[in-house]
């Protein structure tokens, strides 16, 4: 145990330093960040105004000459910015910071007038930058000088006293009936200090992620939020502005130009424009039936067209905004090019596709499409060799002659069957020279990540944005990464974002609007990607630019910037305590060491490794760090149940990992099929299904190779579903395909069923108890409808019926309520079962419920008159008078 305890111990002090190091890091970085208080104005109702008001509950009271600072900004894509900035009063009157949208500028009132004082900022400035405004009040000159980033912007006379030094201090909406407003901008404010002379007094960073308080750094002053909007988490948090279902395989596009997101489906175009906070959706009704899953889509902002691209098909369809039609349709044929990447370049108005999956094999081509004659090419690059992939990601950069591609998955021959894997190089590809240069691979020792489409290139700061998620997993995880273009150096950026990821049933893009000030990504989940008629699931999700870095501490909790020492010295005295304890640990070791052999390695722990966070997301900023660690795998004594996979047939069918994880959504309505083919033939049978067998019910009419072309890659899209469910596989023995599982870290409710019908026990209480637990959500396969699946249903229902029936004739004194759990069960079988009824009604009855009886009667007739289209023979006292003397014997 100490050997194991030294290793861990000596691995702690090591990442000890660096953990205070990037702590520090981090910390610093944390509040350069951007943050504030955004104010809700004219596009929300009057209540639901933003008003930030200091001390509330008292007035600020100042012995020299005070003085107001904040910083401020607007935000950007709004109709309507006049309005109160900032309302400063005191006894004998008021200064007022208005905006004056009419003329651009910045106005000063002092009581009932106008001061003198304006003065403006740049828009590009306004928009995307801070200013910094100053108001001082020198009650000795009785002045006001008003200044802007350091500058004075003029000093006006004011036409009250002020000698009585007490304040009130309002920045947007407030309710003082003296001066109440609603009128306010659209901005944002941040860092208000308030000075006594040239003496700090009060500060308020505005630095929260929630609440409707902040505290002053200087003296504890609490400071009122009505309707906040926090700036800090919107540059922290991902938000889903819209989620829906469009009809059809969804294809999403950019516009860069008017920074507008297209997402098209089979009936309709969305058009999400990110510079319109109050009203960004439009939806164009646009006819398309053909569009199947992995089309790329494209905008080009040169022409003003937007494009569908069918790569295997070399076929271009064109979409100009506001017509009602695209052009001649395409045939539906599935892409063999999934997850490729695109881009246009301006130097020769032409479009370029890197890459793709599809047929078992990984793609490095590079194909060009001109749009002017409507030639595709195949182009031969130079330099170095990007190996095949897809899962990539591609941005160009500014001025549009380079592209860089960055990761993805594949293989060095291009085939899925050899040794296929993860990258994390970095590739240059010039447009001038069709040449690839790789740049570097990322510092990290593993990156088991793959990307979303698109990386957005920030040229002037030489640096890239892009969404990585781990692949293996269903649930998985967006995580955005902001990395270099010089050096193999990333970080982490915001939250998650929640992305289901089955292959080729999902997509995610990433995009970025600088008017707007945002990121935006776009997720899509494709119901079923071998048909045309399926359907997508959008999510739309937008963050605020520039990102903050992965957040260091729990959200809600807002770190105190006069406490970092403290943190500081907490760190290093557990680097402290670990070195004593290190020391002592040594000093037994030796001493360990000294003692026989066969003492040696008794109670004893295996070193493992920690499992992945529950996000299966990087967690450090910097990735030159090992994120591998290790921990002592002690035995509680406790005897742990296994985690179990659930196949369950009964009711609607439903697949849930061993997490509980609901993977039925990955079953496309073929593969389905086969899977429950080969799964209930393997329990029936205790065979399987031959390939013969599949091939005449799932592809009869079809040529033989064609159907076994066919059941291959079904079968290796069953087999990968499968892999994710876990603790189950098919396999093929003698001919036959067969369902194999992990024993007991596999739960199937019909193989349960089949084992319970075959053991040789009497039916007596345990054994109906158990019949009633597997059946007891509904009958089999409720609303799966197969030709070969009818006899199956009839077999179990039968049985079923029959063991229930057969408990009750012999055990006729039984209890009420377990008689009506019996009935109930043989009705979810037979909802016009006869006996069932008369069980039912007689416990009813034998227990006083008469009016339970009388409803059970009445759902029974009318179910066999809209099943039979006649009335049932016998009326309710007729039934009563039967059932009372009805004998299950």
């Amino acid at each position: 145990m100490n050997d194991y305890i030294f290793v861990v111990l000596t691995i702690f002090m090591r990442y000890q330093l660096c953990a205070i190091f990037f702590f520090l890091l981090s910390y610093h970085l944390t509040f350069s960040q951007s943050y504030g208080l955004a104010f809700n104005s004219h596009e929300a109702v009057s209540e639901k105004r933003t008003a930030l008001e200091l001390t509330p509950e008292d007035s600020l009271y100042f012995t020299g000459d005070p003085r107001f600072d904040f910083e401020i900004n607007f935000i950007p894509s709004y109709k309507i910015y006049f309005g109160y900035v900032l309302r400063i009063a005191c006894k004998n009157g008021n200064i007022d910071l208005i905006y004056d949208q009419g003329n651009s500028v910045f106005r000063v009132i002092t009581g009932q007038q106008f001061s003198g004082i304006s003065f403006s900022i740049h828009q590009d400035k306004l928009f995307h930058e801070w200013s910094r405004v100053s108001l001082q009040i020198k009650p000795g000159k009785q002045t006001l000088e008003v200044s802007l980033d350091g500058r004075r912007q003029g000093v006006a006379k004011l036409p009250f006293p002020v000698s009585d030094q007490y304040y009130k201090v309002w920045w947007g909406a407030n309710d003082d009936p003296h001066y109440q407003t609603r009128d306010i901008p659209p901005m944002r404010i941040r860092e208000i200090s308030l000075y006594n002379g040239n003496a700090l007094q009060h500060h308020w960073s505005l630095n929260e992620m929630a609440g409707n308080s902040t505290l002053d750094d200087v003296h504890q002053n609490k400071a009122t939020v009505k309707n906040p909007v926090w700036v800090r988490p919107k540059h922290q948090n991902w938000r889903l502005i819209s989620s829906y279902v469009i009809k059809g395989n969804a294809v999403t596009a950019y516009d860069p130009k008017e920074e507008r997101v297209f997402v098209t489906g089979s009936d309709s175009v969305f058009v999400y424009n990110t510079q319109n906070n109050q009203h960004p959706w439009t939806k164009l009704s646009v006819e398309r039936e053909n569009i199947m899953p992995g089309i790329q889509g494209v905008y080009d902002t040169l022409a003003g067209n937007l494009y569908d691209i069918f790569i295997r098909q070399k076929t271009v369809a064109t979409y100009q905004v506001g017509q009602a039609h695209w052009t001649a349709p395409v045939d539906p044929v599935l892409t063999e090019y999934w997850h490729a990447n695109k881009f246009i370049s301006p130097l020769d108005t032409s479009l370029y596709i890197v890459g793709g999956y599809g047929q078992l094999k990984y793609k490095n081509t590079v194909q060009r499409y001109h749009f002017s004659t409507r030639e595709w090419q195949i182009l031969a690059p130079g330099g170095d060799r990007l190996t095949p992939r897809y899962l990539s990601a591609l941005g160009l950069n500014e001025r549009g002659d380079t592209a860089y591609v960055m990761g993805g998955y594949g293989s060095g021959t291009g085939d899925q069957m050899l040794n296929p894997g993860i990258y994390s190089d970095l590739f240059a590809y010039s447009i001038k020279s069709a040449t690839f240069k790789k740049l570097f691979n990322l510092n990290a020792h593993t990156f088991p990540y793959t990307f979303a489409n698109s990386l957005v290139i920030d040229s002037k700061n030489q640096r890239y944005y892009g969404l990585i998620f781990p692949n293996n997993t269903f649930h998985s995880k967006l995580q955005l990464i902001r990395g270099s273009l010089k050096d193999p150096s990333f970080q982490l950026l915001g939250d998650a974002i929640p992305y289901l990821f089955y292959d080729v049933q999902s997509y995610a893009d990433l995009y970025y609007a600088p008017k707007a000030g945002k990121l935006i990504a776009v997720t899509l989940f494709y119901s079923d990607p071998d048909s045309w008629k399926g359907s997508t699931t959008v999510n739309v999700y937008s963050l605020d630019f520039p990102p903050a870095l992965l957040e260091p501490v729990s959200k809600g909790e807002v770190p105190d910037k006069r406490r970092w020492p403290f943190l500081v010295g907490a760190l290093a005295a557990g680097l402290l305590l670990a070195t004593v304890v290190l020391l002592v640990r040594r000093r037994k070791h030796r001493q360990v060491d000294a003692l026989p052999s066969s003492v040696h390695g008794m109670g004893r722990q295996a070193v493992m490794p920690v499992p992945p966070s529950e996000t299966g997301m990087p967690e450090q900023i910097a990735p030159e760090i090992d994120s591998r660690q290790v921990s002592l795998d002690v035995q509680t004594g406790e005897e742990e149940l296994p985690l179990q996979s659930r196949i369950l047939l009964f009711n609607q069918f439903k697949v849930l990992d061993q997490e509980g994880n609901d993977l039925t959504v990955l079953f496309t309505p073929l593969i389905k099929e086969m899977f429950l083919l080969i799964l209930i033939y393997t329990f029936r049978n205790k065979q399987g299904i031959t390939s013969n067998e599949l091939n005449e019910i799932l592809w009869n009419g079809k040529s033989v190779k064609d159907a076994k072309n066919n059941r291959s890659v079904n079968m290796t899209k069953l087999k990968n579903i499968l892999e994710k469910v876990g603790n189950c596989a098919i396999v093929k023995k003698d001919n036959f395909w067969r369902f194999e599982t992990a024993g007991d870290r596999m739960y199937v409710d019909y193989e349960r069923l089949v084992a319970l019908f075959l053991k040789k026990r009497p039916i007596d209480m345990p054994y109906m108890e158990e019949l009633l637990a597997l059946t007891g959500k509904g009958s089999f396969l409720l609303q799966t409808a197969y030709d070969w699946l009818d006899d199956i249903k009839s077999e179990i229902s039968d049985a079923v019926i029959n063991v229930c029936l057969d408990y009750l004739r012999h055990h006729p004194t039984a209890h009420d309520e377990f008689n009506i759990e019996i009935a109930n069960c043989i009705f979810r079988f037979d909802a016009l079962n006869e006996d069932a009824l008369k069980i039912k009604c007689r416990s009813f009855i034998h227990q006083g419920r008469y009016a339970s009886a009388n409803s059970t009667y009445a759902k029974f007739i009318r179910e066999y008159r809209e099943i039979y289209g006649e009335e049932y023979s016998k009326s309710f006292n007729e039934f009563i008078k039967d059932t009372s003397g009805y004998s299950s014997q």
